[in-house]
């Protein structure tokens, strides 16, 4: 059987978990609320559904905990029908529920990627609940580790992996809504000078106090990014021109280049700079590799013109 005999996880569980039964035949569909209400830890609210086209239809509407699926339905049949499943709702946890084939179908339904499978007999031990279980925790951890794949370990923001993500979906959103937004590339000055001179614990100091900072004077829609090294950027939802940009960019800017002091004894105060490019879509184009072309190429000549001698009048 595919359920893990390991002790759970310390997942918190939800009081109540919905369930969705995928099951044709009226006694198994009876057996399985009865089991369920015979529960003691927590509600299963049961929602019975007879057919895969039902559950195509319905299920992204009751949005469930967890899928009990028999491979058996009037529509489809054999494990392409946990393909199906996962394609409308590619997160939730599927048990298979297994009749006279036995584990060799069931081994196959994880290998098409449930989670476990129970087999009918079984459905009134405690195997069911166990499975459920198990199941929703295994996916709490999946999740729980995917999210912390996606951020940067030294300021908690959003990682260079995480930021592909949020750039893709901003132009998804702008090519599907028509609702602009612009990129804040932000490049450290001076950061390396407090690397030489205090080393490499006190700058990891300083961004994660950037970090901080960014985060505390972040407009509600921003996402916010470490791509690596001293290297930030931001994705500034809703901006519509130049101005808007300039002036939602100014905050972090301003925010970074205060004067930063650091734990270490005897404590020295240090600053950066802040050399920000700027790309707005549309305007400077409507892929991702144009508009970090763009903001790149302003970062880069904002810092040469920051570092260029300035002559009195």
């Amino acid at each position: 059987m595919g359920v893990s005999e390991s002790k759970s996880s310390n997942y918190p569980m939800p009081a109540t978990i919905t369930v969705v039964a995928v099951e044709d035949d009226e006694d198994d569909a009876d057996l399985l609320a009865f089991a369920l209400a015979q529960a003691q830890d927590r509600a299963y609210d049961l929602r019975r559904l007879r057919s895969l086209s039902a559950f195509l239809e319905q299920a992204p509407l009751i949005r469930p905990d967890i899928v009990l699926l028999d491979l058996h339905l009037p529509d489809s049949s054999g494990v392409e029908t946990v393909d199906h499943v996962l394609s409308v709702l590619p997160g939730v946890p599927v048990v298979v529920l297994t009749g006279s084939e036995g584990n060799e179908i069931g081994l196959k339904a994880i290998e098409a990627g449930a989670q476990d499978f129970v087999p009918k007999p079984e459905i009134l031990s405690r195997l069911l609940i166990r499975a459920i279980d198990f199941a929703i925790q295994r996916r709490e951890r999946t999740l729980a580790s995917e999210q912390q794949s996606l951020l940067d370990s030294i300021t908690g923001l959003a990682n260079r992996r995480a930021f592909t993500r949020q750039l893709d979906a901003a132009i998804a959103r702008a090519e599907r809504d028509g609702r602009s937004f612009a990129l804040a590339f932000i490049d450290l000055d001076g950061f390396k000078a407090i690397n030489d001179n205090y080393g490499h614990a006190a700058g990891d100091e300083v961004l994660a106090a950037i970090g901080a900072r960014c985060r505390q004077c972040a407009r509600a829609n921003d996402q916010l990014s470490r791509l690596g090294g001293d290297e930030f950027v931001v994705l500034l939802d809703g901006v519509a021109d130049l101005d808007q940009a300039v002036c939602a960019a100014q905050r972090y800017t301003s925010t970074i280049e205060a004067p930063i002091d650091l734990c270490t004894s005897p404590s020295p105060r240090v600053g950066v700079g802040a050399s920000l490019g700027l790309a707005l879509w549309s305007v400077d184009g409507r892929s991702a590799a144009d508009l970090l072309t763009a903001a790149d190429a302003r970062m880069y000549s904002n810092k040469a013109e920051r570092k260029r001698p300035r002559h009195a009048g």
